[in-house]
């Protein structure tokens, strides 16, 4: 069976400039509020699960602090190439490279990393190894990639969505019709409950996760996936005249599916979470299309929050702006984001999936 396979799928779909023009103030809000944290906690090691293009992290504040970073997403490279072009920023008269300013050793973030001799009152905003890239952009010739931030190209789910997308060209090639695709289809993600692969992080060894937005991508991804090698089997047509006859098996497949992933989310968080250690999650709770029509409460919200309290308290004294969502739009339509500051439940009280 050919056609568009997952490892093709994953490959990012636009370019980085495009990506943050178009989604870099509608997470301001995001990025504001993970910066108050990292400022008050002060976290040693910090994991961003579903890093992608770093829109929503203030990924200068974590080398300010000298933190371990892990920047986590399943699409290749995506974080690493955000990332190069976060370090240098235009200031108001030359360049400034955030690594220079870490607390830390700025050689863990660059190893070409040389300090000018120290002079009074005159700080530098780049390092004696500085040199412009000659295509103009602002980026470093000298700059080399450290033991910091990792980069890791892993599923957050505990392996649970990427498992179920590696089944999809089986599931659809051996089923005779659509509707034999979502009951097959059910019957592999109730086999995905025993899937739990980790990530390459020891057990309750960090201070600091996010999961900023993430967990409203599980409704899409990897259904999405499945929904387009299922036309490119049957054809558009097709599965538009038999639309009515399909409704129900889709909206169970696609609620199972996304309970699944986000249990595995959950589990993996509390997981390498210290005790006294913090995450920052986010969600869409309502959404309205383009133009002024109604708002719709994001139906997964009271699912998601259910299982947030199996294994989470809340802390709502952490951010004082977390008592007002944000409300921003995001490429089509509107959204409604609601923050939260989660704390781990103990091990004897904590309901983990």
């Amino acid at each position: 069976m050919s056609g568009t396979h997952w490892n093709d799928y994953l490959r990012p779909r636009e370019n980085f400039r495009e990506c943050r023009r178009q989604c870099w103030t509608c997470f301001a809000g995001q990025r504001e509020r993970i910066r108050q944290l990292v400022r008050t906690r002060h976290p040693h090691t910090i994991v961003c699960m579903g890093s992608g293009s770093l829109n929503d992290l203030p990924i200068e504040d974590f080398i300010d602090e000298g933190a371990s970073v892990y920047l986590v997403d399943w699409v290749r490279d995506v974080s690493r190439l955000a990332y190069l072009h976060d370090i240098v920023q235009p200031g108001q008269e030359d360049f400034q490279c955030v690594i220079c300013r870490s607390r830390g050793s700025p050689q863990t973030y660059c190893p070409n990393h040389r300090p000018f001799p120290k002079v009074p009152d005159a700080p530098r905003q780049v390092c004696a190894n500085f040199r412009l890239d000659s295509s103009g952009l602002p980026l470093c010739q000298n700059f080399e990639f450290g033991t910091d931030p990792r980069f890791l190209q892993h599923d957050v789910t505990q392996g649970r969505g990427g498992e179920f997308a590696r089944r999809v060209d089986r599931i659809v090639e051996r089923a005779r019709n659509p509707k034999a695709v979502f009951q097959n289809a059910l019957r592999e993600v109730h086999r995905l409950e025993t899937v739990r692969e980790c990530l390459p992080i020891p057990d309750h060894s960090v201070d600091f996760v996010t999961s900023a937005m993430l967990v409203s991508q599980f409704e899409f991804e990897p259904y999405g996936f499945l929904a387009r090698r299922l036309v490119e089997r049957f054809g558009e047509e097709s599965l538009v005249r038999q639309e009515e006859k399909l409704r129900h098996p889709m909206e169970k497949l696609r609620d199972r599916l996304f309970q699944i992933q986000v249990d595995g989310h959950f589990r993996e968080i509390h997981r390498i979470l210290k005790p006294e250690g913090r995450v920052y999650l986010s969600l869409e709770s309502f959404h309205r299309g383009s133009g002024k029509g109604p708002w719709f409460r994001v139906k997964e919200l009271f699912p998601t929050l259910a299982g947030l309290e199996r294994s989470f308290g809340f802390d709502f004294d952490a951010v004082p702006s977390l008592a007002n969502p944000d409300r921003t739009k995001i490429l089509e339509g509107e959204s409604i984001i609601q923050s939260f500051v989660l704390v781990p439940r103990p091990e004897g009280e904590a309901s983990v999936p």
